[in-house]
């Protein structure tokens, strides 16, 4: 998608409110993607409207492979360019997420 356009889709979104986003992804039964009600904006009245990258990590019982953050930063370089990258822990507190 060229800049013009992105930035178009961008304009149009940051009018709409947040749960008009969400009712439309429900009417267009398509998987809903948010953030965690416990991630709040550092001051009042913030707001957010972007394109996100986003990745999931999964638990293990396997050991880590000593290699992992340099297959994690390949994985990230291959990805589309966004200003902001997303990372699902597995609902796991344990770690900082690399991006």
């Amino acid at each position: 998608m060229d800049r013009k356009r992105a930035r178009l889709i961008l304009e149009e979104y940051s009018k709409l409110y947040t749960c008009a986003v969400s009712d439309a992804i429900d009417e267009l039964e398509l998987e809903p993607g948010f953030l965690d009600a416990g991630i709040r904006p550092v001051w009042h009245g913030a707001r957010m409207v972007g394109f996100a990258g986003t990745m999931k990590m999964e638990v293990s019982d396997e050991d880590l492979d000593r290699n992992i953050i340099e297959k994690m930063i390949k994985f990230i370089d291959r990805t589309p360019k966004y200003p902001v990258m997303c990372v699902d822990m597995s609902g796991k507190m344990i770690a900082a997420g690399l991006v």
